[in-house]
């Protein structure tokens, strides 16, 4: 996930495994059962008007912000197939 300028980056990784907490001992094979997120207390959370960012970017309030700065592209899966609860 990108964040603004120096924010703290967002790191993912496994805390605990399936193996670990079942307590097997030197496993072929870790599934992961628990991650650890660290992040930004504001990554991902608002959207700040562009004139909060820099002061070239005074008097430029969100609602003059176009619309293409807050989406991209995105890729549709189709779990139609699959029942309620079932893992994916």
């Amino acid at each position: 996930m990108p964040v603004f300028k120096d924010l703290p980056q967002v790191k993912m990784i496994v805390h605990n495994s399936h193996e670990e907490w079942n307590g097997e001992k030197n496993p072929k094979m870790k599934t992961p059962a628990l991650h650890k997120l660290e992040l930004g207390e504001h990554t991902g959370t608002h959207v700040d008007a562009i004139n909060h960012m820099a002061i070239e970017h005074k008097g430029k309030s969100i609602d003059t912000m176009p619309l293409s700065m807050f989406y991209t592209q995105g890729i549709c899966l189709d779990f139609s197939n699959k029942w309620q609860k079932e893992l994916i």
